[in-house]
């Protein structure tokens, strides 16, 4: 698209099959610009950047002009199925569990999987707050997350598991509720994670999503292993 893509007067039209075109505002009051540019435009006699960044500076919009896909894409579908079914493994896995193995830790320093599943609850409530504070505040740090550090982490540690079961269930509503409501100017927003460096709220969310798996994996190890 070259330099219709953040000019001052370049105007977006979306076609059909998901075609992108540019209507070149000069061409209204001067012939000599095309009033459909061909595409990309390398050079332009004309051209401004445009000083509110509409197409430059907001990567979400950007990435529907380049590809026509709707700016949720950006979390990806696979990403919202994950996060809506996910924990259904909790259910499966669960279900037809030994009693005394919930609780058993294989050695020293290991989570049971009931301790897993704790954290996976408690972590909700990190990433919920975590994601509050990216839509809210420019660049946000975020120091590496330690179990063993955090007093929440106690309190649901020491909880039966049915009752971790059910607060787990409320929250990832509400993970799912927020996720899904996010503006489209929030989704390129980014927050600083202290190993991991920046990343979008999109790679947050995988990042959340594959940690999750993790220690659903590990749940299973403790429930079957012999």
């Amino acid at each position: 698209m070259g330099l219709c893509l953040d000019c001052e007067y370049a105007r977006h039209v979306e076609a059909k099959e998901n075609s992108v075109y540019f209507l070149c505002e000069r061409s209204l009051t001067d012939p000599t610009f095309p009033k459909y540019p061909r595409l990309p435009v390398r050079q332009c006699l004309g051209y401004v950047k445009d000083s509110r960044g509409t197409f430059a500076t907001d990567p979400p919009r950007r990435l529907k002009l380049i590809t026509g896909a709707p700016v949720s894409w950006q979390f990806g579908e696979s990403q919202l199925i994950r996060l809506k079914t996910q924990l259904a493994s909790v259910e499966f896995v669960f279900g037809d569990a030994n009693p005394k193995r919930i609780d058993r830790r294989p050695a020293p320093g290991k989570w049971s999987a009931r301790e897993n599943l704790a954290h996976i609850g408690r972590y909700h409530e990190i990433f919920l707050e975590r994601l509050h504070r990216i839509v809210t505040e420019p660049s946000p740090r975020f120091a590496r997350y330690r179990a063993e550090e955090d007093p929440g982490w106690q309190e649901w540690a020491s909880r039966p598991v049915e009752e971790v079961r059910t607060r787990l269930a409320a929250l990832r509503l509400n993970l799912v509720d927020k996720i899904v409501g996010l503006q489209p100017r929030e989704y390129a927003r980014v927050g600083i994670h202290s190993s991991f460096g920046e990343m979008t709220l999109s790679l947050w969310l995988e990042f959340f999503l594959v940690h999750e798996a993790h220690h659903l994996y590990v749940i299973l190890q403790r429930l079957r292993e012999r």
